[in-house]
C-alpha cells in the first residue's frame, strides 16, 4: 500500500505546501515509498458552508522522496508553562 499525500490549491504555480508535523514525519519514516499529489489551479465556485470546487490541474510525484525538498519551518505551537506535553526527556 502506497500512502500519497493530496494537497489542493487555488494558485496556478505551486512551489511549496503546508503539513503538519505528522505528516512530514510520516514522510521522512518512509522515504520513497510514499507520493504527493498537488493540486493545482482549483476554482472555488462556493465558498461557503458547503463549499464547491471545480477543474485543476495534478502535478503527481511518484514515488516521493521528502528529503529531496526543502523543509522549512513556518508556524510554532506557544504553550502555557505547565500545559506543554510530549516533551523530550532530558538527560
Amino acid at each position: 500500500m502506497v500512502k500519497v499525500e493530496v494537497k489542493g490549491t487555488t494558485s496556478q504555480e505551486v512551489d511549496e505546501v503546508l503539513m503538519t508535523a505528522n505528516e512530514v514525519a510520516l514522510h521522512q519514516r518512509e522515504a520513497g515509498e510514499t507520493g504527493l499529489l498537488v493540486v493545482r489551479g482549483i476554482t472555488l465556485l462556493n465558498r461557503g458552508e458547503n463549499p464547491v470546487c471545480s477543474g485543476g490541474q495534478v502535478d503527481a510525484f511518484l514515488p516521493w522522496d521528502i528529503s529531496t525538498w526543502e523543509l522549512i519551518p513556518r508556524a510554532f505551537s506557544v504553550a502555557r508553562p505547565g500545559l506543554i506535553r510530549n516533551q523530550p526527556e532530558s538527560g
